[in-house]
């Protein structure tokens, strides 16, 4: 997620959104991440285009899901470099692993997370590193950036535009803002592992290409506007600063009609309404064990079930039980006859469920989706289940308990509520204060001087 101009090229390692105005509308280049991340920002280059920017996005040769040739914007495609590959099979072997410590004593699963996380650090900036590197070592390609103008940030000092959620090293709120425990019960921990992991990755690569004393955690932190993805409706109060805007949800719409196959099997349902299963983009199908069970109990409820599901077909599954390889999930959220969604807990998912006012079982399996189903458990609006030892009847009681239990859906309409009160849309705000308002770049505090502006606040008041 990142983007690459002039003596702030560097920045691309950590930056989704670059834009340059001009009376006549931006030149913006966007480096992109893959996977569910691209179908975000789909939706802001879809806005950005309705006001007539010239958008161009840098993609590899390996994408997933970034195509070569769209009508919404023209690609610089980067031929692919030799790296560990980070597609759907690393990400099913992370989820083996994420079962496997689930089975783990608390202590033992704690020193092993660190050690995961450090590895899995290594190999994505790793493969960061070789593309970055492999970029500026075309010369043919840095000249045609050049051409284009996208390096007038430096000289005009136009605005750098952020869209992130986590970053290099984390959680990006507390690379700005960084959060005493006396606010946030969760700290960041990423410290020692952004200096001692993360920068050494890219020293190389800074003194090739940048002046001596260039600092890649400055560089990264001197964004004019940060597009935090983040609602306050969700998440625990934070501090913050003038240069951020929040647009939690951002991607969530009303939903469309749709398709007749589906809207008939939605109807289908009766009074008894339709439960949605998706884990995610990235995830095809749990272990068979698991997956049984899972089927076996939905076969057992009387509510239709919209499951996205790859692989082989489960031997228990049930009549009432549709299996598809990809469905509108906006769009099905937001139809009135669904009444519970099955997720891991992303991102998407979630902000969509509080959009439309879904309860959620959850099934979280990989980084942030712990913490987002736990947030979302603590407001009454979800129930969570351990995946590594999932049992039929456990699944079973959990979704009825969800479906019968009448203050998860009022919880979760309360926080739509909440949500959807705002005189802008995420998505409006995003464009209006990060695309049309310069603001000043905020002071830096030191650790001492925050601590100590803390402790004077709550003696004070």
């Amino acid at each position: 997620k990142s983007t690459v101009t002039g003596s702030k090229q560097l920045s691309s390692l950590t930056c989704l959104l670059f834009v340059t105005c001009c009376c006549h509308g931006g030149n913006i280049l966007v480096w992109p991440e893959d996977g569910s991340h691209w179908l975000n920002m789909k939706v802001i280059l879809r806005k950005l285009h309705s006001y007539s920017h010239s958008l161009t996005v840098v993609r590899s040769s390996k994408s997933w899901y970034i195509k070569e040739n769209s009508s919404l914007y023209s690609t610089i495609t980067v031929n692919s470099v030799e790296t560990e590959d980070v597609g759907p099979d690393y990400f099913k072997m992370l989820i083996e692993r994420s079962l496997a410590l689930q089975r783990m004593s608390s202590f033992f699963r704690f020193l092993e997370q660190q050690k995961d996380i450090a590895n899995i650090l290594k190999v994505f900036h790793n493969g960061a590193l070789r593309m970055v590197s492999a970029i500026f070592d075309d010369a043919a390609l840095v000249e045609r950036l050049r051409e284009a103008k996208f390096d007038l940030l430096q000289f005009l000092n136009l605005p750098m535009v952020y869209n992130v959620r986590w970053i290099n090293a984390g959680d990006a709120h507390m690379q700005i803002a960084p959060s005493s425990p006396s606010h946030v019960p969760i700290y960041n921990s990423f410290l020692l592992q952004e200096r001692y992991i993360i920068v050494p990755v890219y020293r190389e690569l800074l003194e090739r290409h940048f002046p001596p004393g260039t600092n890649l955690l400055t560089m990264q932190q001197s964004a004019d506007i940060w597009l935090m993805r983040m609602d306050f409706v969700f998440e625990f109060p934070w501090p913050t600063m003038l240069n951020v805007v929040y647009m939690g949800g951002f991607q969530c719409q009303p939903a469309q009609a749709l398709p007749t196959e589906l809207e008939e099997f939605m109807q289908s349902s009766g009074k008894h309404g339709v439960v949605i299963m998706s884990l995610g983009a990235v995830v095809s199908a749990l272990p068979t064990a698991i997956t049984e069970a899972i089927a076996t109990a939905f076969a057992e409820i009387p509510q239709k079930v919209l499951w996205r599901y790859h692989g082989e077909r489960p031997s228990t599954l049930g009549k009432n039980t549709l299996l598809l390889e990809w469905f509108p999930q906006n769009d099905l959220l937001g139809h009135p006859k669904t009444c519970v969604f099955v997720s891991h807990g992303g991102t998407n998912g979630i902000y969509e469920a509080i959009y439309h006012g879904v309860p959620v079982l959850a099934l979280p399996l990989l980084f942030d989706q712990f913490d987002n189903v736990l947030q979302l458990q603590v407001r009454g609006a979800a129930r969570v289940l351990k995946v590594a030892t999932l049992t039929s009847q456990e699944f079973l009681e959990a979704l009825k308990d969800v479906l019968e239990n009448p203050l998860y859906r009022s919880s979760i309409r309360k926080l739509s509520e909440l949500h959807h009160d705002r005189p802008l849309s995420p998505l409006d705000s995003a464009t209006f204060f990060g695309l049309s308002t310069l603001l000043d770049t905020k002071e830096q505090l030191t650790f001492t001087q925050r601590e100590i502006t803390c402790l004077g606040t709550l003696t004070t008041t």
